[in-house]
């Protein structure tokens, strides 16, 4: 494309054209092309900051692009905010914008369109549950091993998805931001060894160890093993994406699909969100939406980087695990099996955690927990009692906002 110049203090940036990454296909994704209104002709594209998913900047093409396709969509990008795509399906038709605002579009191509497994391999890897991406996964090795036989089948797989799970796995897990983007940026240079039996061992050694302290490398190294045993599943390249999960034996495979999606929205949020007390918030926001739902996050996300996020997380799973030892005496409002522990106790978990010696924490979780969990009747009753029980001049800073969460006059 020739040399860019980083693009800073521009006017407003509109997707006015895209270049298709395979034309010869006629389907797939597009790198989409950016241009001010007094410039309509000159081209900028998007830069990323990988770990929070976001664009963090513009580079400006310096050459002609005779192959760009005009767009009548035309959304705004702009530095902070998540990224625009741009996708055509199979009529030609292009969509454009930011993934949540497309993934019903591409999940519905996914659907019509399983023939082209590399596309939506990559749809599924963006915007899929857990299980769609490893059901697209098994569909693309398997049409790699029928057209280009097992060395292929198994290069594509351990070189590009297993190594890929180990880079989301390290960074989820991450003590801090700062090692999170050290690992991103050493990721082409971490590696594993499968054992004759199938074991995993990890080869950290581009990393300094202060950036992985405190992960369990052995749950990581088991992810990695139970993905080998997945895709052990032979699955027919000719069926669809829905009678593929048919085969693993999921019933009511929509509400379970949907039940994923939820577990890994909230996975990515938990990821992206540097303070550990809006980190616990999101966690009891799902857990309070739906048990089930909650429980499946707590597999995924069952220790945190900071010390008094993680004691918090080990007893909030101790407390689902034996809800009647933790459900609160004083507690009147009677309750089905699915509500134990109540909104009352849960919530109690990480305001007694944060209780000694950390005023200010405390205050900003209270903050997050109200932002969060003000939706929720029982939750807000509980943190408004607690609220003007227990007035801190901590909370000053967020008093207009939590009385606003809590809906205190």
């Amino acid at each position: 494309m020739g040399g860019t110049v980083t693009a800073t203090n521009l006017e407003a940036l509109y997707a006015v054209a895209c270049i298709p990454f395979d034309s010869e296909i006629g389907c797939g994704f597009a790198l989409p092309l950016f241009a001010t209104l007094s410039a309509p002709t000159v081209f900028f594209v998007q830069e990323m900051d990988e770990y929070s998913n976001t664009v963090s900047g513009f580079s400006r093409l310096s050459e002609d692009l005779v192959s760009s396709i005009e767009l009548v969509q035309r959304p705004t990008s702009e530095i902070g905010k998540a990224p625009i795509y741009s996708f055509f399906d199979e009529k030609g038709n292009a969509v454009v914008g930011q993934l949540k605002a497309i993934d019903s579009a591409l999940l519905s191509f996914a659907g019509r369109c399983p023939q082209f497994s590399a596309i939506t391999l990559q749809i599924f890897e963006l915007v899929g549950t857990q299980k769609e991406k490893q059901l697209a996964r098994s569909r693309m090795r398997q049409t790699i091993l029928d057209a280009s036989g097992v060395a292929a089948a198994k290069a594509f797989y351990e070189g590009s998805v297993l190594r890929t799970l180990l880079w989301d796995q390290l960074v989820i897990r991450a003590p801090s931001v700062e090692s999170a983007r050290r690992i991103l940026g050493a990721r082409s240079k971490l590696d594993f060894n499968i054992g004759d039996r199938g074991n995993v061992s990890l080869n950290l050694d581009a990393l300094d160890p202060s950036d992985y302290e405190n992960i369990d490398l052995t749950s990581i190294a088991h992810e990695l093993e139970n993905e080998i045993k997945r895709v052990e599943v032979a699955t027919p390249p000719h069926i669809s994406i829905v009678d593929q999960a048919d085969l693993f034996g999921n019933s009511g495979i929509d509400l379970t699909i949907q039940q994923d999606r939820n577990v890994d929205e909230a996975l990515s949020l938990i990821s992206r969100t540097g303070q550990q007390e809006e980190r616990l918030a999101i966690l009891l926001d799902t857990i309070l939406g739906s048990r089930t739902t909650g429980k499946q996050l707590l597999k995924h996300y069952s220790s945190d980087r900071a010390q008094y996020a993680d004691a918090a997380i080990k007893e909030i799973i101790s407390a689902l695990d034996n809800p009647f030892t933790y459900q609160k005496k004083q507690t009147q409002v009677e309750l089905s099996d699915n509500e134990r522990p109540s909104a009352e106790t849960l919530i109690d978990i990480p305001l007694q955690g944060f209780s000694h010696g950390m005023p200010k924490n405390r205050a900003l979780l209270f903050y997050y927990l109200s932002k969060h969990l003000g939706k929720y009747p029982n939750a807000r009753k509980a943190l408004r009692a607690r609220y003007l029980a227990r007035y801190s001049i901590y909370f000053r800073p967020y008093e207009n906002e939590i009385r606003k969460f809590l809906e205190i006059e």
